[in-house]
């Protein structure tokens, strides 16, 4: 498959504490799989994992990619896209990884990022991107993009790319 171009323009997203007091945020991975019958029980485990999230009710989501089988279109659509059933007030995310890779990524960023359902604009409504920073006062989480130029059938990841440091030494520059 044709790799993707890596969009080199991302979201940060900054949260004052002062206005807001607290952010709660859920992670997980692996989770693209779809809905399905899954033995005696009428819902996935994903589906099970979705509505665990969602009776949280976090400020923020991030998914740590991984739409199975080879993030193709129709899988980054029925298995994450459709799947999805939370939609964090303050955010949803979704990382690039080795099973977006096998299509070149280029569903992960036409279906899956080209959704609507996740934050990664980068400033001014530019192009998705595969990688993110959440900023909340001394603390700074990033969302890398580690997959992309992973090597061995994308299983050993890597970040060689010129932008990702550049995005993490700016991102932390000035917190403790």
């Amino acid at each position: 498959a044709t790799i993707a171009p890596f969009n080199h323009n991302p979201n940060t997203i900054s949260f004052n504490p002062s206005t807001q007091t607290s952010l709660s945020i859920a992670i997980m991975g692996d989770w693209g799989t779809g809905n399905y019958q899954d033995g005696p029980s009428n819902t996935s485990p994903s589906t099970q994992v979705m509505a665990a999230i969602a009776a949280l009710k976090p400020d923020i989501l991030v998914h740590l990619g991984d739409v199975y089988y080879a993030g193709t279109s129709s899988e980054e659509q029925i298995n994450l896209v459709d799947a999805w059933q939370y939609k964090a007030p303050l955010g949803n995310f979704t990382l690039n990884s080795n099973h977006e890779m096998y299509s070149g990524a280029n569903d992960y960023y036409n279906v899956a990022l080209g959704s609507g359902l996740f934050n990664q604009t980068g400033p001014n409504g530019s192009q998705p991107t595969s990688y993110f920073s959440i900023d909340y006062g001394n603390w700074v989480i990033l969302g890398l993009d580690s997959a992309y130029n992973a090597t061995s059938m994308y299983m050993d990841g890597v970040i060689n790319d010129p932008y990702q440091p550049a995005f993490m030494a700016q991102a932390s520059a000035g917190k403790n």
